[in-house]
């Protein structure tokens, strides 16, 4: 996994989400004198960097998000429990 896109054009206050996971990132960059926020999921700054830079060229930081969710099991759908019948 490279960068990958949790929410785009959204508020800085959703970075302080809980139920984010632990290796995500708000990314603010400027777009026609606006400054916009994604929050992306990511192993490296350097990735979410490059990224950004190539598109937008514009990239005003790169900041850790709150969330303090095990990235390995944020988003995963819960399984359903099997009760044994004796």
């Amino acid at each position: 996994m490279l960068v990958k896109m949790i929410y785009e054009d959204c508020s800085q206050d959703l970075a302080q989400n809980k139920d984010l996971p632990s290796n995500s990132y708000i990314v603010a960059y400027m777009v026609e004198n606006q400054i916009k926020y994604d929050i992306v999921q990511s192993d490296s700054r350097v990735h979410i960097f490059d990224l950004y830079y190539d598109k937008y060229k514009n990239v005003r930081g790169i900041k850790w998000t709150s969330g303090i969710v095990n990235p390995r099991v944020w988003n995963c759908q819960p399984s359903e429990s099997k009760k044994k019948n004796r």
